[in-house]
């Protein structure tokens, strides 16, 4: 799920970044997909500001493996923005 890739990378851009920028970017992205990629963060053995690894396709597989039961719950409308926010990611 390209949402699920381009909400990992803008984490990892908002926990980089100072903390005036982290919250402009959050403001940005709708908490409810924010919200179901960070606990699958967790599944897939990656750090989240380790973008690098994260863009590993196992990496992926797992985050969205983790987080599809969540995003079933989202506004599709919201998880457009939040992929439109970051238009590509691990290219």
């Amino acid at each position: 799920m390209k949402a699920a890739f381009s909400l990992l990378y803008l984490i990892g851009l908002v926990v980089a970044f100072p903390t005036d920028l982290a919250a402009d970017l959050a403001a940005e992205i709708p908490s409810c997909p924010m919200d179901c990629v960070i606990p699958a963060v967790g599944q897939s053995g990656c750090e989240l500001h380790d973008l690098l690894c994260m863009c590993n396709p196992e990496a992926q597989a797992k985050v969205r493996n983790a987080a599809a039961p969540c995003f079933a719950n989202c506004v599709a409308s919201d998880i457009a923005a939040a992929e439109g926010f970051i238009s590509s990611v691990c290219q």
